[in-house]
């Protein structure tokens, strides 16, 4: 692999996200560490540095189509782009009757359509190659009450996914999706508590909930995998057996 291999990993300021980055980065590939939070994109981008890594921060917000222009722009005079991780999520919890319509917009606007203009910008700049994978959930498969909005984008997720491996496949780009299990985060942690995540390791065929390293090691093989595209990867030991 050439160091010139360039990914961008949005939602990489935190949990699962950083440890994309960093992974990727010992890969030895430049890896553009983009968050909501300019100072956490450069916190994780700086760390990847200091451990022998090439990397960039980034703010970028998925959810503003003029934010994911302005990255794009950026990256157009950096160089090219050869992967795209779309991580970048919002979780909120919720009853469906008491989401408001701003919220709900909210939310398919960072995980599904931010994900959408994030591929299309990748896509437009690719030149007869390139992988993105896309972070859903598995929610997408097995919602839990409480997060219709977060449920309906990652099941959009999954297959905004297989459509455009159909359409760009003639065009050399693969896009896979990735589905993580549930992950201690700072982000899974505001919604479910420690009896939650006992309950959910019991369930695990493994026994054990995944470290986000190990969903790395996903992401890093579905870029990876010249031959795949069009797939769903589960990490998440074996619980949904899809």
């Amino acid at each position: 692999m050439s160091p010139a291999d360039t990914v961008v990993v949005t939602g990489a300021g935190k949990g699962i996200g950083t440890a994309i980055a960093h992974r990727l980065a010992a890969d030895g590939r430049h890896v553009w560490c983009v968050d909501v939070l300019a100072d956490r994109a450069e916190e994780t981008a700086r760390a990847l540095r200091e451990a022998g890594g090439e990397a960039t921060g980034a703010h970028c917000d998925v959810g503003d189509p003029g934010s994911v222009t302005a990255l794009w722009d950026r990256l157009a005079v950096a160089g090219p782009v050869s992967g795209l991780v779309n991580n970048a999520a919002v979780f909120p919890r919720g009853a469906a009757l008491e989401i408001g319509l701003a919220e709900w917009q909210q939310v398919l606007a960072v995980n599904l359509t931010g994900a959408f203009l994030m591929c299309q910008a990748f896509a437009r700049q690719a030149s007869g190659s390139g992988a993105v994978v896309n972070v859903a959930s598995g929610q997408a498969f097995r919602p839990l009450a409480g997060g219709a909005h977060y449920a309906a984008a990652k099941a959009g997720l999954v297959n905004l996914g297989r459509v455009l491996a159909l359409e760009w496949g003639p065009l050399g780009l693969r896009v896979n999706t990735l589905v993580p299990g549930l992950v201690p985060s700072d982000q899974s942690r505001a919604a479910v508590d420690d009896a939650g995540f006992a309950a959910q390791a019991t369930i695990t065929p493994l026994g054990r909930l995944a470290t986000p390293a190990e969903v790395a090691e996903g992401a890093a093989t579905l870029l990876s995998a010249s031959f795949v595209t069009g797939q769903v990867l589960v990490v998440d030991g074996g619980v949904l057996r899809l």
